[in-house]
């Protein structure tokens, strides 16, 4: 039985994609360990898979003695990486980007393991830059990912999301709207951007069911503004079944991360985005830009915020039939419905590859 360690850790945007594909490589019979961070074991729930949390060190620092801890730091979690290897023997190693995949994928590379690579975003993240010449196989999100290392062969096989139970699309007159900020929330989607919506809310309010997940701080307030606005909407910190949500929603508000566009694209919703601003390497950002370009999504800049903008794109979504397919299904024309498999496939296609 071929023995595959994934790599993920920090947060949902490189756990999930590593479940997802954990599930493809189950099926094809192989034997699996994930390695994580105390972070990502935040998103492990009740998942069956066997993991381990290990510490996460960044080789970066901003001073010459911050440099040097790093260094050392890094260098301790290569070595506690290469004892676990040693023990475990894996036959591949899958790194999903990040620093909390740094040390193993490194430690890896020093015992000839085979390391495949897959990078989420549109921008080829810092920790796959610093691997990629020494990985076996690196795998993408995106036809045109920015910052690729010059040499690197990539194969574009998507970002995979974990199947969902079909829903049917209810025959009514209602539409549906999403509000939600990913796996690490964001004060933004709470009573600011209810308030920026809620004249749209209020015109729309006799045909239209909005869910709204927020930060737990700000549960009650917003409930209060759609409360006090005779707006009826299903308020919560979390959607449980969020993926079933999205496959009936008409238009999606969110942040860009990764695992977010994926399942969007996937499901064909029109979607308006908010990327998180500030972000390393304006990764939320150029996530957007592609379907923006692409797509005919919508971007929204959260520090330079055109309320009069974002309501008009949105009430046209709402207000025309055809403008709305037209946009699901250029945003269904992005997807990779097959990513976990051809990643899968990718990665068992890499063993007995050694130096």
């Amino acid at each position: 039985m071929t023995r595959v360690v994934l790599v993920a850790g920090g947060t949902g945007g490189h756990v999930f994609p590593a479940l997802a594909t954990a599930e493809a490589l189950k099926l094809a019979g192989a034997e699996l360990m994930l390695l994580t961070d105390r972070r990502g074991k935040r998103y492990l729930g009740e998942e069956d898979i066997p993991h381990m949390v290990m510490s996460a060190s960044t080789p970066t620092g901003s001073s010459g003695m911050s440099k040097l801890k790093a260094l050392f730091w890094v260098a301790f979690a290569v070595l506690t990486a290469m004892l676990f290897l040693l023990r475990h023997r894996p036959d591949v190693l899958v790194g999903f980007g990040g620093y909390p995949a740094f040390a193993p994928c490194k430690a890896a590379q020093l015992l000839s393991i085979p390391v495949v690579l897959h990078e989420q975003n549109a921008i080829f993240g810092r920790a796959n830059r610093r691997l990629a010449a020494g990985a076996k196989a690196v795998a993408l999100s995106f036809a045109k990912t920015r910052g690729l290392p010059e040499g690197v062969t990539a194969h574009v096989v998507g970002n995979p999301v974990r199947p969902t139970p079909d829903v049917a699309r209810p025959m009514d007159a209602m539409r549906r709207v999403t509000i939600f900020a990913g796996s690490q929330g964001a004060s933004f989607f709470g009573p600011e951007l209810t308030k920026a919506l809620m004249p749209l809310f209020l015109e729309r309010k006799d045909n239209l069911e909005i869910w709204h997940q927020v930060r737990q701080e700000d549960l009650d307030e917003v409930q209060k503004l759609y409360l006090n606005a005779g707006v009826h909407a299903t308020v919560a910190v979390f959607f449980k079944d969020l993926p079933q949500r999205l496959k009936i929603t008409d238009v999606a508000i969110a942040r860009a991360g990764a695992s977010t566009v994926a399942e969007l694209t996937l499901f064909g919703v029109a979607s308006v985005f908010v990327p998180l601003p500030g972000g390393l390497d304006a990764q939320q950002s150029i996530n957007a830009e592609a379907l923006v370009a692409q797509a005919g999504a919508f971007m929204v800049d959260q520090h330079d915020f055109d309320e009069e903008k974002l309501l008009g794109h949105i009430r046209k979504l709402l207000e025309e039939p055809s403008h709305l397919q037209e946009v699901r299904a250029a945003m269904k024309d992005m997807a990779k419905p097959h990513a976990g498999s051809e990643l899968s496939d990718l990665i068992l296609s890499q063993v007995g590859e050694r130096e």
